[in-house]
Formats: structure tokens, C-alpha cells, sequence
């Protein structure tokens, strides 16, 4: 696999109307408010291997455009990283795998966006200072909201496993989401 390594405001990858797989990949983030990996247009992304962090205001992927998206990547970070793993808007999220957490991370950020935790993920760590859903605002379609077949009536639902150690939160929704 590659490797990929930027430092403070470093952009990874911006992709916009492509294809991208990261197979077996090692992505360095070293540094405050660097973005791994910023997905636009019709991207689709698939990619597999570890990503590092030390810093924060990091943001691992954007993603922005309205391609496929599906990452099987391990997350580890220093002891004082803050960062976001995916942060999305006006997006709906279906995740039905399993993410292992550094510590100070937040799995999904999104405004106005819709995500589905299925009965087969499972958001781990063992470290502290995690969250796994942050949702600002109510759905932007309005809710119900069709997700991977099923009808829901929340903008976050969980049916699988958040496993997180102390002074974290698996669900945190503010401004009319639910």
C-alpha cells in the first residue's frame, strides 16, 4: 500500500469526480486542522490499511460529493488529538462494518444529515474522549428518512455496538436533529 503524510493545514488527497482505492494504506496526519482525504462530486472511495494522527481540528474525510464511500481503516492518535473521522452534510450515512477508535475522535460529524448504524457495526476503542454520532440539525429532507431500506423516524439511529472507555458519548444530537 501507499503512504500518504501531510502536516499543519495539509490536505491528504482532494478528489472530485473520480475513482480512488487506498488498498493496505498508511495516512499521516501530523498536524493542527490537516484533512486526509477531501471527496467531492461523484468520488466513490474505497480503502483499507491505518491512519495516524497527532494534532488537532483534523478532519480525516470530507466527504462532500454524492459518490459510494466505504473505508475499513484503523485509527490511531496521540494521547491530546482531537479529530472528526467522517464529516458530512446534508448527506445520509449507512455503516455496517467495524472502526477501531483512537482516543479524542469523533466517528461521524454531520449538519442537516441522516446516519444509520446497522446491526453488524461495531465503533470500538479503548481509549477515552470519543463520540460516535455528532448531528447538528433536523435532516434536510425531513424525516421519515428511507436509509439502506428501512424507514426511520430519528436523524440517528444505532443498531449495532458503540464500545467507548470513559468521558465519552455514542450519540449527540443538537438543534432539532433526534
Amino acid at each position: 500500500g501507499s503512504t500518504i503524510t501531510v502536516g499543519k493545514n495539509g490536505i491528504a488527497l482532494y478528489a472530485k469526480d473520480s475513482s480512488v482505492t487506498l488498498a493496505g494504506s498508511t495516512i499521516n496526519l501530523l498536524g493542527d486542522n490537516a484533512l486526509g482525504l477531501y471527496l467531492d462530486g461523484t468520488t466513490s472511495f474505497t480503502g483499507t490499511g491505518n491512519i495516524n494522527i497527532d494534532g488537532k481540528g483534523i478532519v480525516v474525510f470530507n466527504v462532500a460529493g454524492s459518490g459510494t464511500f466505504n473505508e475499513n481503516f484503523t485509527v490511531n492518535s496521540t494521547e491530546e488529538s482531537q479529530y472528526i473521522l467522517q464529516n458530512i452534510k446534508e448527506k445520509i450515512l449507512y455503516y455496517n462494518s467495524t472502526v477501531n477508535l483512537g482516543g479524542g475522535g469523533t466517528f461521524v460529524s454531520g449538519v442537516n444529515s441522516a446516519v444509520l448504524l446497522g446491526e453488524d457495526s461495531i465503533l470500538n476503542s479503548e481509549n477515552s474522549n470519543l463520540v460516535g454520532i455528532a448531528l447538528t440539525g433536523g435532516y434536510v429532507n425531513g424525516l421519515p428518512v428511507n436509509i439502506n431500506g428501512e424507514i426511520l423516524e430519528h436523524e440517528a439511529t444505532n443498531k449495532g455496538k458503540i464500545n467507548f472507555r470513559d468521558n465519552s458519548v455514542g450519540i449527540y444530537v443538537i438543534n432539532g436533529a433526534s
